[in-house]
């Protein structure tokens, strides 16, 4: 699923990410966990294809991503459902057309849109907020309906970052849950957490990131 050899990412001659090496198999589910500025989000930009790797080798569900040309890039990322940290919803869209967004850029039937958008709102808490835009929406629940972006589609890789950080414990626990099941139907899941009670309550493969490298004890 994903493969990183010495993998690195730098910025403006900055390193950010150093000497990264491991593999995911498919439908694994991973925490990947460290303090803040420890790469985290830099991460899985490199997981999503979002960047190219300055150093090394990364191959993301059999893709080499360095010989990826620009036509490529987008049908890989299709098979990708990211939740970002900031959200990432387009302001003039409703709830519901931002779930439905990467449905009809894939060319699903309007009538298996709605059914398909109005069952994932509903599993996240927001059947009441379909016709609502991000802008009257709480962080929460702007939160829940970037989850809801993500998973729609059935991806075959999930990256998630701080998924959970706006959410009461009873809905964050609902929407691990919902990346359990899609883990369970062969989804393979990485979610970035400061949370170690996720972690306890939840055991799955841990890849612990400080200050962009991987440490001994991940």
């Amino acid at each position: 699923m994903l493969r990183f050899a010495d993998a690195g990412l730098a910025y403006a001659g900055v390193t950010i990410l150093s000497g990264l090496s491991f593999a995911l198999e498919p439908g694994s589910f991973t925490w990947l966990v460290g303090p803040t500025g420890a790469g985290k989000s830099s991460l899985l930009r490199l997981m999503s294809a979002g960047l190219p790797p300055t150093a090394g080798h990364v191959e993301i569900l059999d893709r080499d991503v360095a010989r990826l040309n620009r036509r490529e890039r987008p049908g890989l990322r299709r098979q990708i459902g990211i939740v970002w940290q900031d959200f990432r919803l387009l302001a003039h869209l409703s709830a519901f057309d931002n779930v439905a967004l990467p449905l009809r850029l894939a060319g699903r039937a309007e009538a298996r849109i709605a059914e398909d958008v109005a069952e994932m709102l509903d599993w996240v808490g927001l059947s009441a907020k379909m016709g609502s835009r991000p802008a009257a929406l709480s962080g929460g629940e702007q939160q829940r309906v970037a989850v809801a972006r993500a998973v729609v589609p059935g991806p075959r890789l999930l990256l998630a970052d701080e998924p959970t950080g706006n959410l009461d414990p009873d809905t964050a626990e609902r929407i691990v849950k919902l990346f359990q099941e899609m883990n369970r139907l062969g989804t393979g899941v990485v979610v970035a957490t400061h949370s170690h009670s996720l972690l306890r309550r939840y055991p799955a493969g841990v890849l612990r990131l400080e200050s962009g490298r991987l440490s001994a004890d991940g």
